[in-house]
């Protein structure tokens, strides 16, 4: 499986910033969200997919890249 990047909008108020990996709990495609800044920048996924959390610097958005 190829990794790609990912902005994903930070549903959480308390992040920690040792989290490396997430499992996603819902499906996303980033064209159908209206509240992304750059759909062009997201990476649709499935729920159960496995995200490695790259970046956590802004606030509302995280980078990450799919691992499963």
């Amino acid at each position: 499986i190829s990794s790609q990047g990912a902005v994903l909008p930070n549903a959480a108020q308390n992040t920690s910033s040792s989290l490396k990996s997430v499992y996603t709990m819902v499906d996303y495609c980033p064209l159908q969200d209206s509240s992304i800044p750059c759909p062009d920048a997201g990476m649709a996924f499935s729920r159960g997919d496995l995200l490695e959390v790259v970046d956590q610097s802004d606030r509302r958005w995280w980078q990450a890249r799919k691992l499963l």
